[in-house]
């Protein structure tokens, strides 16, 4: 509290550029810096509202099944049950208990749904907790395997029962121009709709996928670590004539496991065109495979130029591709001018920046 109030008073505010604690303390001097800080805290103490002291439990951590009342109601017999216990969990080393992992659209959840949240954590989880993380879905540990056809009949009632949670079909897109001032792309609505496409496919279920990522940024910041994505995009925009239209660059072959690496450019793909794209080097893949690869290994091998197959560098990917993203005119096809999520043509503008930008 000391700190944000020094920063409050003196942080540079006509030099936006500018307006960082860094360039508060290296002006000052980190003596004084400190110095200040000290004075302000004693200041925030005598001022600050009465802490009621809570009573909290401090034994240690314990895993608990959670009490419930056991029925044989509503256990799902569908297919869409294996597929989801498939995709969506992972056996833990504790013997009896899954991780489950919920899939969301871009990360995006109700305030309905987070209500039931806090019901199938209470219920089933006997950690009691759950964790977001930067692939955009919500990890629950300790999932008694008995409980788990209960658990999914209930994510089924809440919306929440997605399949492809720890699969290529859960890509990751950054809020983009739904609420960034940076972003040049609606690269969150995208990453919906290549989920919502490759789930219809089920390529949820398909092995040789599991282990790529699909990762998509706005603009040429990777929020959305685009770099290191089997396939990866971030936002731009593209022009035939005087009409724009949103667009991508995207990279091939990025990851962050033992041999971490990042994407190489491969094309610009306009956002229209960025399913279609994405399907053809699937179907690629699937024609030059050997019988051991996964989308990641073959695509490893063709950008570093280690493939013998009809596919051998990423400019033969790019020749493939290249009829695919050729902008029709205005005339000829007026959607390819919007923007998902949008109903007005697409433009570029300058706003007023996040942070120093």
């Amino acid at each position: 509290m000391a700190v944000l109030r020094i920063f409050d008073r003196l942080g540079d505010r006509k030099n936006m550029a500018r307006n960082r604690m860094r360039y508060l303390v290296n002006d000052m001097g980190w003596e004084k810096f400190q110095n200040l800080v000290l004075k302000e805290r004693a200041i925030v103490r005598s001022t600050q509202s009465v802490i009621t002291l809570l009573e909290v439990d401090h034994t240690p951590n314990e895993i608990k099944r959670p009490i419930r009342i056991s029925d044989e109601s509503g256990v799902p017999t569908s297919d869409g049950y294996a597929r989801w216990l498939k995709t969506n969990t992972v056996k833990q080393k504790q013997s009896g208990y899954r991780s489950i992992f919920i899939t969301l659209e871009a990360g995006d959840i109700t305030a309905n749904q987070l209500n039931a949240l806090a019901d199938l954590i209470r219920d089933y989880s006997s950690e009691g907790k759950a964790r977001f993380g930067f692939v955009q879905n919500v990890a629950l540990r300790y999932v008694y395997e008995d409980d788990l056809p209960h658990l999914y009949s209930k994510l089924l009632e809440s919306g929440l029962a997605k399949s492809g949670a720890l699969t290529m079909t859960a890509p990751i897109g950054c809020s983009g121009t739904t609420s960034c001032n940076l972003a040049l792309t609606n690269s969150h609505r995208l990453a919906k709709e290549i989920q919502r496409k490759l789930l219809e496919l089920k390529f949820d279920e398909d092995d040789d996928l599991r282990d790529s990522s699909i990762k998509i940024s706005g603009c040429p910041n990777s929020c959305a670590q685009h770099g290191i994505a089997t396939i990866g995009f971030f936002g731009g925009g593209g022009r035939v004539g005087k009409d724009m239209y949103a667009n991508y660059q995207m990279s091939l072959g990025g990851r962050s496991d033992g041999d971490t690496m990042l994407g190489q450019t491969c094309l610009r793909v306009p956002a229209k065109r960025v399913i279609p794209v994405i399907l053809k080097i699937i179907e690629l893949f699937k024609q030059n495979k050997k019988s051991d690869d996964t989308l990641q290994s073959w695509i490893h091998r063709v950008v570093n130029n280690n493939e013998d197959s009809e596919i051998k560098s990423i400019n033969d990917i790019k020749k493939v591709l290249e009829p695919l993203v050729i902008p029709p005119t205005k005339e000829e096809d007026p959607d390819f001018y919007l923007d998902y999520g949008n109903d007005t043509s697409y433009h570029t503008k300058t706003g007023k920046g996040e942070c120093a930008a």
